[in-house]
This record gives structure tokens, sequence and C-alpha cells, in this order.
């Protein structure tokens, strides 16, 4: 590392740089999920690839020992890139079930319809579009605690998610064809626990 900084060129500030940036940046977010960071792995593979290959000429002077080297580095290359297809392919479905959105998602599945409006109080997070934006035509509303009974009071079928002391408050008299789906599951982007209902109506 040291002899990096002290003999980097222009080419290595730029992917220095631009994976600082990424760091800092999403350090500094609210929300915070692990492939936000991606993309400033793809700059510090290139700069290990560049000095890699420099520390290799360097430290083997025959050609038969560089030839092995590079050899070498594809092997890990190949290695690294399986394992982490594998980590990409097994992970988030294992990972996923634990999501509330996910949750949700499953209890309601079977009382979603295409026409549906939806919208969450006091939780938006990316997981609650892409799960139920595969049934419904409509996007996600935020909402304001007091807007909820309002929008669920206006025509046709629709859900609002929120937290469940809210709902208990908001919806005590709600009618008795509307359904009631809830969860406690750990919100993995805010790092705390969450309890959500998601009130329904069919009509």
């Amino acid at each position: 590392m040291q002899r990096l900084w002290r003999k980097r060129d222009n080419i290595d500030n730029y992917l220095l740089s631009g994976a600082a940036i990424i760091f800092i940046i999403f350090s500094l977010i609210k929300t915070k999920l692990p492939h936000y960071t991606l993309p400033a792995f793809g700059l510090l593979a290139l700069l290990l690839a560049r000095h890699w290959r420099e520390d290799t000429a360097v430290a083997n002077s025959e050609r038969l020992r560089e030839r092995g080297h590079r050899s070498l580095f594809k092997k890990i290359a190949i290695v690294t890139a399986c394992v982490w297809i594998a980590i990409a392919v097994v992970v988030p479905p294992m990972v996923a079930r634990f999501f509330p959105a996910y949750q949700l998602f499953q209890q309601s599945r079977a009382s979603l319809q295409p026409n549906m409006q939806f919208a969450s109080v006091e939780f938006e997070e990316p997981s609650l579009v892409w799960y139920f934006r595969s049934r419904l035509k409509s996007f996600l509303t935020p909402l304001k605690k007091r807007r909820a009974a309002e929008f669920m009071s206006e025509p046709g079928p629709r859900f609002v998610i929120l937290p469940m002391p809210v709902a208990g408050s908001v919806f005590v008299n709600a009618p008795q064809n509307w359904k009631f789906f809830t969860t406690s599951s750990f919100n993995i982007a805010k790092g705390r626990r969450v309890d959500l209902t998601l009130v329904l109506k069919p009509e």
C-alpha cells in the first residue's frame, strides 16, 4: 500500500478517487444496503490488477516463472468470480424471506389485484416496490400518518402498509371485509426491528 501511494500515477489516482467517492457517498446516505458499494470494487480490482502485474514482473526475471504467476492470477480471478456468482445466486433468495416486505407480500399475494393502489407510512424500502410491483400496475405512494385513512377511503381496491401501532389507532373501526396482514421482522437497511401491518380493501 505504501509503495502504491509513493509510485501512483494519474490512472491510480483516478481509480482511488472513484472508489473513495463511492464509499464516502454511501457512508453518508441514510439507507445502507450491501450492494450499494459494488461499483467501487470494479475500480479496486483494476487497481489490484495493474500493480499485481507490475510486482510480478519485478519479482520474476524468468519468463517461465512469470507465466506461472500469470496462470495463478487467472485461476484466482476465475475462482473469485465463481464464488461471487454463487453468492449472488444463492444468498438473496435465502435472505429475502427475512425481509418484512417479502413476508407481507407472501401473506397478501392471493388478495392482490393488478388495479390496486398501494401506499406506505414510515416504510419506503426498495424491496416494497420490488415485490408488490410484480403483481400491481400502480406505483407506491408515500403517505404521512394523517393521510392513511383518507387514502383508504378513496374508491377502488387498495392497501396501505404502516407501523402496527399506527394501524391499530387509525383503522380501529375498519369494515369487516377489509383484510389485515402483520409481520414482525428485522429491517436490514435500517438496522432495527419493525412491526408492520398491511391493511387491504378488496373493493
